[in-house]
């Protein structure tokens, strides 16, 4: 009962994270859209502009894994060191929890990086 709890918060908080994010990136999209739109003109291809709008996010998931990471290592380490069969931990599980959090990152920014970067320019730059 404990773990079905633990996952249902787990699955609550990573829920509230995506939404947050979501929220962000949003934002940060239509604050940009006509310097996006100036750029479209100008001949930017979709890469780069998908690149300027997540490449502030990924910046911040890299920071936040290592902080975040060694700590993690450490505790849990320590955690299995009072079992009494011991095991290490190894990189697999923080490689493929840094896999899946960019994995989410790029779905939920990418949604409004690609609204964005494929929207005519001539509708944000209509009324300058």
């Amino acid at each position: 009962q404990m773990s079905d709890l633990f996952k249902a918060f787990a699955l609550t908080a990573i829920f509230i994270s995506c939404l947050g994010l979501f929220g962000l990136s949003s934002y940060s999209a239509q604050l940009r859209i006509k310097e996006i739109g100036i750029r479209k003109i100008l001949g930017a291809s979709l890469f780069n502009i998908l690149y300027l709008l997540s490449k502030k996010y990924f910046f911040w998931i890299l920071a936040a894994n290592f902080i975040a990471l060694p700590l993690g290592w450490f505790f849990v380490r320590g955690w299995l060191q009072n079992f009494a069969y011991q095991t290490n931990i190894g990189s697999i599980p923080f490689l493929i929890t840094i896999l899946i959090l960019f994995l989410v990152t790029l779905l939920t920014v990418g949604y409004h990086a690609l609204k964005t970067a494929l929207a005519n320019p001539v509708e944000s730059l209509r009324y300058e």
